[in-house]
C-alpha cells in the first residue's frame, strides 16, 4: 500500500510540474506573440497615420495643382483672383493663401507683402511645391508650404497649411491613449508631433534626444540612421524611463518619416491582464484536475481497498483471507508450526440455532485465536475451519497452545446457549522444507485423523500417517462399494436369559466379506468412522435388520427385539430420529422390536447437540442401551438423568476373574440394579463367568459361550 500512495504522489507532483511548465512556456510564447502583436499593431497605427498625411497633403496639392490652371488663364492677378482666393481661404481655414513672383512679391488675401527670404521662390520651385520653414516669412513660424507654378506667369500660386491640421487628425488615441506620433525628416529633426502625452515634448532632433535620456538607445539611433537613409520601415526597442515600442515608416513627403510609440507597459498591462485571467483559469483548470485526480484516486483506493478486501480480507472475521495467510506464510522463511482448526458438529449448530449465532461462534473463535497467538497469525479459511501459524517453539509448547485454544473456544457463550462448543485440531512442524501446499495437506491429514478419534481433540503429524492413510482409502473403497452393491452381511448374536437360557434377542453385528474370507470390524470399522463413512454404515445396518425383522415376523420367527449399535457421528445428525422412524415406517416395524445401542462415552458426551437427539430418542419411545458400559466416568446422578432402558456391561470386566475384578464386577451390577436398568453381560465366554452372573442376578447374557454370531440363514436354522 505504502509504494502505491509513493505512485500517487508522484503521479500528482508530474501532472502539477506539467501545468507549471505549460503555464510557464504558454506565458513565454503568450509574451512574444504580443509582442509581435503590439508590432503589428503598431504598423498597422502607423500605416494610417501615414495615410493620414499623405492624404491630407495630396488634397491641398490637387487642390492647388487645379487652381493654378485656373489662374493661367487670367491677364492678370485683379481683385476678382483675389477674391477667389480669398473664398477658398475661408473654406479651408488656410493660415496664408497668395502668389508669389521671383521679385518676392506675394500677395496675400487683399494684401501685398514683400518677402525678405529671397530663396522662397526657388523652394517652392524646386522642392516638389512641398517646403517646411523653421522662419515661416508669413506666419513667423514653422509652416508647410505647397504650391504650384502659373503656366504663363512667372508666379507661383501656394498655400501656407496649419500644421495643426494634422496634429490633431494624428492625435487620435491609440493603445488606451498611451500612443504617440512624430514626422521627423531622415537627420532626426523633429517636423511635428501628435499633441498627445509624449515622452519628448520639447525637442529639435529624434536622435539628439534618444541619446541624451539614455546610452542604450545609441545603437536604437544608429540602426535608425542607417534603416532612414535606406527608407526601410521597422520597429524597435529604446528606453526613457522604461522601455518603449517604436515603429516607423517613410512617409513619401520629403524626406519624411512617420514615428509610431507606444510604451511596453501598454502590453505589460495586457500581458498580465491575459496572464492574470490565464492564471486564474489555470488555477481553476489545476483545481478541478486535482479535484479530478482526487476524485479518481479515491475511487482507485476504494476499488482496490475493495478488491484488496475481497482477496485478502475475511469478510465475517475482518482477519486474514486464506488467500492472505497463504502469502504471508510464504514469505516466512523460518520454521514455523501450521495448525489445522474445526468447530465440531458446526452444521447441526448452525442448523439449530442459525446463521446469526453460527457467526457469532466464528468471530468469537477468531477472536481467541488472534488473543492466544500474538506471534503468530491466523486466518478463516472457509466456513468453521482455521489455519493458525505459530512460530516454532518445540512440540511441547506447541501442544500446550492447543490445549489453551481447546479450553478457551469451550468457554464461549452466546446467549445464554447450554451449547457446548469443542474444535480438533490437526497440527504439523514445517521445517521451512515443504511449499504451503504440502504443510496444509500435512495438517489436514493429522486433522482428519483427530477428526475421528474421540479420545484425542488434536494430532500431531508424522510421515507414517500419509501409509496409513493409503491403506485407510484402499479399505474404504471397498466398503463404498459394498454397500453400493449390497454386499455387507448382517450377522446376528443372539442375547439369553440370565434364568432360564431361553433366546430373547439378538445384536446386528456387520461382516464384510472378502474373496470368501471375513474382514475383522477392527479393520474397517475404524476406517469408517475417521472418515464419517460410519453413519452411512449406520443406516444401512438400520434398515437391513428392519428388513430382517419384517422377514423373521413373515416366517413366524419371533425372538424378542434386535439391538442395532448406533454411532457416535449418527448420533450427532440433528435428523436421526426422522429418518430411523421413516425406515421403520416402510417396514413396519415398532419400537419394541428394535433396540439402539449406544457408547457410555457418547451418550455422557458434553455435547450439547447429542444430548438433544438422545433426548428426542427417548421423546419418540426408542429403547436406548448403553454400551461398554463400566469403561467411562459415569457418575449415579448422570446415570439417573438419562432414563435409559438398559445397560450392556463390558467384556473387561466379565474376564477379569481376579477377587478384584469380581469386586469391579459386582459394584457395576449393583450399581446398574440400583438404578433399575435392564443389565446385560456381553463377552461370557465359560459356564463358570456364566455362574457368577447368576449370582448376581444379571439379567441378559451375550457371548461365546452359548452362540457366536450368525448368519442369517444359520441363526433361522437354530432359533426357528
Amino acid at each position: 500500500m505504502k509504494n502505491k500512495y509513493i505512485k500517487y504522489l508522484t503521479i500528482s507532483c508530474l501532472v502539477i510540474l506539467l501545468i507549471v511548465t505549460g503555464f510557464y512556456i504558454y506565458s513565454n510564447n503568450l509574451n512574444a506573440k504580443l509582442n509581435e502583436q503590439i508590432k503589428v499593431m503598431l504598423s498597422e497605427v502607423g500605416m494610417q497615420n501615414k495615410l493620414i498625411v499623405e492624404s491630407e497633403i495630396i488634397n491641398q496639392q490637387n487642390l492647388v495643382k487645379q487652381l493654378s490652371k485656373t489662374m493661367s488663364s487670367t491677364d492678370s492677378f485683379d481683385n476678382e483672383v483675389i477674391e477667389v482666393l480669398k473664398k477658398i481661404y475661408n473654406e479651408n481655414n488656410y493660415k496664408n493663401i497668395g502668389i508669389v513672383s521671383k521679385e518676392m512679391t506675394i500677395y496675400i488675401t487683399e494684401n501685398k507683402v514683400e518677402i525678405k527670404k529671397e530663396n522662397f521662390y526657388d523652394n517652392l520651385e524646386n522642392k516638389n511645391s512641398i517646403i517646411i520653414l523653421d522662419d515661416d516669412p508669413i506666419n513667423n513660424g514653422i509652416s508647410i508650404f505647397i504650391g504650384e507654378n502659373i503656366e504663363n506667369k512667372d508666379a507661383i500660386l501656394f498655400f501656407s497649411y496649419d500644421l495643426s491640421n494634422l496634429v490633431d487628425r494624428l492625435s487620435i488615441p491609440t493603445f488606451n491613449g498611451d500612443g504617440y506620433t512624430y514626422i521627423v525628416a531622415s537627420d532626426g529633426k523633429k517636423i511635428l508631433a501628435s499633441n498627445n502625452k509624449t515622452d519628448f515634448n520639447d525637442f529639435e532632433n529624434i536622435f539628439d534626444i534618444m541619446i541624451e535620456v539614455d546610452t542604450y538607445n545609441k545603437n536604437v539611433v544608429e540602426n535608425l540612421k542607417t534603416d532612414f537613409q535606406q527608407l526601410k520601415s521597422n520597429g524597435t526597442l529604446f528606453f526613457n524611463r522604461t522601455f518603449k515600442y517604436m515603429y516607423y515608416t517613410p512617409l513619401g513627403i520629403n524626406d519624411w518619416y512617420i514615428l509610431t510609440i507606444v510604451p511596453t507597459s501598454t502590453t505589460d498591462a495586457i500581458y498580465k491582464d491575459i496572464m492574470s485571467m490565464t492564471l486564474i483559469v489555470s488555477i481553476y483548470v489545476t483545481i478541478i484536475v486535482a479535484i479530478i485526480f482526487i476524485i479518481v484516486s479515491i475511487m482507485i483506493y476504494l476499488k482496490n481497498k475493495r478488491l484488496y478486501n475481497a482477496v485478502y480480507v475475511d469478510k465475517l472475521t475482518g482477519g486474514y483471507s486464506y488467500e492472505k495467510f497463504k502469502i504471508e506464510y510464504k514469505n516466512l522463511n523460518r520454521k514455523k508450526t501450521l495448525i489445522m482448526l474445526d468447530i465440531n458438529n458446526f452444521k447441526l449448530l448452525n442448523e439449530i440455532y442459525g446463521h446469526e449465532f453460527s457467526d457469532e461462534v466464528l468471530i468469537n473463535v477468531y477472536k481467541i485465536l488472534n488473543r492466544l497467538n500474538k506471534d503468530g497469525f491466523n486466518c478463516r479459511k472457509a466456513a468453521d475451519h482455521y489455519l493458525i501459524c505459530v512460530n516454532h517453539q518445540g512440540q511441547k509448547s506447541i501442544i500446550s497452545f492447543v490445549n489453551k485454544l481447546y479450553n478457551s473456544i469451550r468457554r464461549v457463550k452466546i446467549d445464554n446457549s447450554d451449547f457446548v462448543i469443542t474444535a480438533t485440531f490437526g497440527i504439523y512442524e514445517d521445517n521451512n522444507d515443504d511449499s504451503f501446499e504440502k504443510a496444509e495437506n500435512k495438517a489436514l491429514t493429522a486433522w482428519k485423523l483427530a477428526k475421528n478419534d474421540h479420545n484425542m481433540f488434536y494430532i500431531v503429524y508424522e510421515d507414517k500417517m500419509i501409509k496409513d492413510m493409503v491403506e485407510s482409502k484402499i479399505m474404504l473403497d471397498k466398503l463404498i462399494k459394498s454397500v453400493e452393491n449390497d454386499l455387507l452381511e448382517i450377522h446376528l448374536q443372539p442375547k439369553f436369559s440370565c434364568k432360564n437360557n431361553k433366546i430373547i434377542g439378538a445384536e446386528a453385528l456387520l461382516r464384510l466379506v472378502e474373496n470368501g474370507k471375513f474382514i475383522s470390524p477392527s479393520m474397517f470399522i475404524p476406517i469408517a468412522e475417521e472418515t464419517g463413512f460410519i453413519t452411512t454404515l449406520d443406516s444401512y445396518v438400520f434398515e437391513k435388520v428392519c428388513k430382517i425383522i419384517k422377514q423373521f415376523k413373515s416366517e413366524g420367527i419371533n425372538i424378542g427385539p434386535i439391538s442395532v449399535n448406533v454411532s457416535r457421528k449418527k448420533i450427532e445428525q440433528f435428523n436421526l430420529v426422522e429418518e430411523y422412524e421413516t425406515i421403520m415406517d416402510k417396514y413396519n416395524i415398532s419400537k419394541t422390536e428394535i433396540e439402539l445401542e449406544i457408547t457410555e462415552g457418547t451418550i455422557l458426551s458434553d455435547n450439547s447437540i447429542i444430548q438433544k437427539v438422545i433426548k428426542k430418542l427417548k421423546k419418540a419411545n426408542f429403547k436406548i442401551l448403553v454400551d461398554d458400559f463400566g469403561t467411562g466416568y459415569s457418575s449415579i446422578s448422570m446415570l439417573k438423568s438419562l432414563d435409559i432402558y438398559g445397560i450392556k456391561i463390558d467384556r473387561s470386566f466379565i474376564s477379569d476373574e481376579s477377587e478384584k475384578g469380581k469386586e469391579i464386577l459386582k459394584y457395576v451390577m449393583k450399581l446398574g440394579r440400583s438404578l433399575n436398568f435392564q443389565i446385560t453381560a456381553e463377552g461370557v465366554e465359560t459356564k463358570e463367568q456364566l455362574e457368577y452372573l447368576k449370582k448376581l442376578n444379571c439379567d441378559i447374557i451375550q457371548g461365546f459361550y452359548f452362540s457366536k454370531p450368525l448368519s442369517i440363514d444359520d441363526f433361522k436354522k437354530n432359533y426357528k
